[in-house]
Order: structure tokens, then C-alpha cells, then sequence
């Protein structure tokens, strides 16, 4: 009688703690494919979700490249925003010497500010390469600066980036 006690009571335990696992999983999905993805869910509830799985958040500018498989490619140029009350602006943006190379992961959104425009408009992984490489070709032409001038917070868990957040700078 009491080995079938503690096999039930086992049986029991191990139903729950899977349970229990399972709706902790839950919370640390991608945005629903039902859900409206804006702009606002994407910097707050969404970026907010990734940090509590454990992303890594990294400030900096950007350059895409595909390569011949189609993966997207993400060279990161690392930013920090510092503070200078001097400045008419009140900052500036230094850079870090550091750069990472990371996956763009296909179910990734952003959020993208066109160069001629002034709104950020979220958007999946693969429309936002189109809007990237699209902006470049029609404002960036060979520009240095243009590049420098396009800075993200950009989300990464593992070695894939699951979020990029445009900054618009005036």
C-alpha cells in the first residue's frame, strides 16, 4: 500500500511541475500571431518580456548582409549615449571600438524609421531587411555618416537578434 502512495503521489507531482513548466514557457513566446504588433507593444511589453528571458541588450549602429543561404547577417557598431550638457542637444553619441556579428532571427520584428520620414512603423524581420536595404539605396547612396546615423537598441538571446528598436534621432 504505501509503494502505491508514493507511486500516485509521484505520478502527481511530476503532472504538476509539468504544468507548472509549461505555463512559465508560455509567457516567454513570440508576440501572437493574432496580436496587433505596433510599435508601442514592441518597445514596451514586448522588449520588456525579452530582458526577463534573458537577452542582452545592445546599443549601436547597423549594416545587413545576406548571405549566399539567405540568412540575414547583423554587423553591430557598439554605441553609448552619454549625457553633455555643453552640447546644444544635451548628449552625444560615442563609440565603443567594439563590434558583434549576429543572426537576425526570422521571427524578429523592429521597428524601422525611414530616412526621408519621421515615424517608426514595427515590422517583421524580412520587411524590415526589404525596408533597410531599400532606405539605404534611396538616402544612404555612399554617405558614411548614414550608417552611423541609424542607431538601435538591438535585442539578442543566444547568438540571434529578436529585436531591433529604432532611435530617432532629430
Amino acid at each position: 500500500m504505501k509503494k502505491t502512495s508514493v507511486l500516485v503521489i509521484l505520478i502527481i507531482s511530476a503532472v504538476f511541475f509539468t504544468a507548472v513548466f509549461a505555463v512559465g514557457c508560455a509567457g516567454s513566446q513570440h508576440v501572437d500571431g493574432d496580436a496587433v504588433m505596433t510599435v508601442e507593444n514592441l518597445v514596451g511589453e514586448y522588449a520588456a518580456q525579452l530582458i526577463r528571458d534573458g537577452a542582452a541588450v545592445i546599443f549601436g549602429s547597423i549594416n545587413l548582409t545576406e548571405d549566399r543561404n539567405g540568412l540575414v547577417w547583423v554587423d553591430i557598431d557598439e554605441k553609448e549615449y552619454v549625457e553633455d550638457q555643453s552640447l546644444s542637444n544635451g548628449f552625444y553619441i560615442a563609440h565603443k571600438n567594439l563590434e558583434s556579428t549576429y543572426q537576425l532571427s526570422p521571427h524578429a520584428f523592429a521597428t524601422f524609421v525611414s530616412a526621408g520620414g519621421s515615424g517608426a512603423a514595427a515590422m517583421t524581420a524580412d520587411d524590415f531587411v526589404f525596408a533597410t536595404f531599400s532606405d539605404h539605396s534611396e538616402w544612404g547612396g555612399d554617405s558614411p555618416d548614414y550608417d552611423d546615423g541609424r542607431l538601435y537598441n538591438i535585442y539578442v538571446i543566444g547568438d540571434m537578434i529578436e529585436l531591433l528598436l529604432a532611435w530617432y534621432m532629430p
